[in-house]
């Protein structure tokens, strides 16, 4: 009978050997391979880290470049200013600083009637000049001198009204002392329409005809009221109008000495040889005007060229 040889126990042992042996090489293999993963991961990282550098540093120097720009844009507006107060304060004693929108008030003033620009301008400067050694520098103390000058012109053309509306009741006047020397009373009123028809020719041949006039005068004298009469029953028929015009010369003249009181206040805070401010108006005119300045320059220069070139070509 045929009996299966049993198994040698060193043969046993060379296999598991061979097993572990096995095993342990495929471990380490893994464990290669595991460690060189990391380290090409870890290259990647290196290579993109050392390409992301320059541009890192790329960066950091163009927001140095834009820091150091706005610093020197910074400081350049601040020089800038500087200059234009320096300029504004070398001549300040002659240069004619103005607001721009006081210039503009001037150049279309708000005007009363019989009022020209050229006579507001010459109350503007009389008022301007009129606290020396102080005189407006800042746009408040500017804008209170223009609103000075403008009731000073409303206040004129008041007092102007007076003699004017007097003169307007000249002719009502004439009529109504033509009735007094008739000392008539109608008795219905077709008898009053005729009386009034009568007294208004009477009126308009007084200031038609100078001889009616003379003779009219002379019955006024005869009948007792006077050589003015004419004038004083005028200005006692314009006397309601008078009160009315009386009324704005008073609140012209409270507008007019309320400003010249903020002048003096606004003056009296400051030294007359204080620096003038620097306002967004005064800094847009001084602009204006250095522009102008530059402007006249360079156009100069270029005639200067033209004429040179021509000279030359001539030659």
């Amino acid at each position: 009978m045929f009996t299966e040889p049993a198994p040698d126990p060193a043969a046993g042992t060379a296999a598991k050997s061979v097993e572990i042996q096995h095993g342990s090489s495929s471990g380490l293999q893994a464990n290669l391979i595991e460690q060189a993963h990391p380290s090409a991961v870890d290259g990647e990282a290196s290579a993109t880290s050392t390409a992301q550098a320059p541009l890192m540093k790329q960066t950091e120097e163009e927001q140095e470049q834009e820091a150091e720009g706005e610093g020197e844009a910074e400081e350049e507006q601040e020089e800038s200013i500087e200059d234009l107060y320096g300029s504004l304060q070398a001549d300040e004693e002659t240069r004619n600083y103005m607001p721009d929108f006081i210039k503009k008030k001037l150049d279309k003033p708000p005007l009363p009637p019989g009022m020209t620009a050229e006579l507001f301008r010459a109350l503007f400067d009389s008022i301007a000049a009129g606290k020396e050694p102080h005189r407006p520098k800042s746009d408040l103390e500017f804008l209170t001198v223009h609103n000075a000058a403008l009731e000073t012109a409303r206040l004129m053309w008041l007092d102007s009204l007076v003699a004017q509306i007097v003169n307007n009741y000249r002719r009502e006047a004439v009529e109504v002392l033509d009735k007094k020397l008739h000392a008539i009373v109608p008795s219905c009123r077709k008898e009053k329409d005729d009386y009034d028809r009568l007294a208004k020719e009477v009126a308009m041949d007084y200031f038609a005809d100078p001889d009616h006039r003379r003779e009219f005068s002379s019955r006024l004298v005869r009948g007792g009221f006077g050589d003015e009469a004419v004038d004083t029953q005028a200005f006692q028929l314009a006397l309601p109008s008078l009160q009315k015009i009386e009324a704005m010369r008073k609140s012209a003249i409270k507008e007019r000495d309320r400003a010249l009181k903020e002048l003096e206040r606004s003056y009296a805070a400051r030294s007359p040889d204080q620096r003038l401010p620097l306002s967004a108006a005064a800094l847009r005119n001084l602009r204006n005007e250095i522009r102008a300045e530059k402007e006249l320059e360079r156009q100069e220069r270029l005639r200067e060229e033209s004429k040179k070139a021509a000279e030359g070509g001539d030659a």
